[in-house]
């Protein structure tokens, strides 16, 4: 079971900051060195609880898939900022932007655990994302599934 504490240490570990790095500089992302509250590490060692994705193996792909882990991140972003005016149909119900905040070193977990699975067991990604409890979870593992294969 990962706890706060390897989630603190997997972010600090040389393999995932130059992962971060690259992936900050290529992107050009707005990025916050503060340290992330506490119940932010907390929530990634849930996700990667629920996983059953061991550290080892974010790691290595943190060393061996840098550059289409990159692109993957770039392209759900893209997705993701055109997404937003699906759900906004109708006029009165957009949503105003007030601030955009930047994004934390433990950012990239997430990222590195749907790419571990569309890499590695595809199948497995729509447990995992039922298991976080991801509304329409069919519906963005295809989503997800699609950007995948467009690297």
């Amino acid at each position: 079971m990962v706890t706060t504490n390897d989630v603190r240490n997997f972010v600090k570990s040389e393999s995932y900051i130059n992962l971060l790095n690259r992936t900050i500089l290529t992107l050009q992302l707005d990025f916050s060195d503060e340290e992330p509250e506490s119940q932010m590490f907390n929530i990634d060692a849930g996700m990667i609880n629920k996983s059953n994705i061991g550290l080892d193996k974010l790691l290595t792909l943190c060393v061996e898939d840098v550059d289409k882990l990159i692109r993957y991140v770039e392209l759900k972003l893209l997705n993701i900022e055109d997404d937003v005016d699906e759900y906004n149909e109708d006029e009165e119900d957009k949503d105003v932007l007030i601030e955009r905040s930047p994004f934390y070193k433990t950012f990239l977990i997430s990222y590195l655990i749907e790419y571990f699975f569309l890499k590695n067991d595809p199948k497995g990604l729509d447990g995992y994302l039922k298991a976080l409890r991801i509304p329409s979870y069919k519906k963005y593992a295809s989503e997800l599934k699609d950007i995948y294969g467009q690297l």
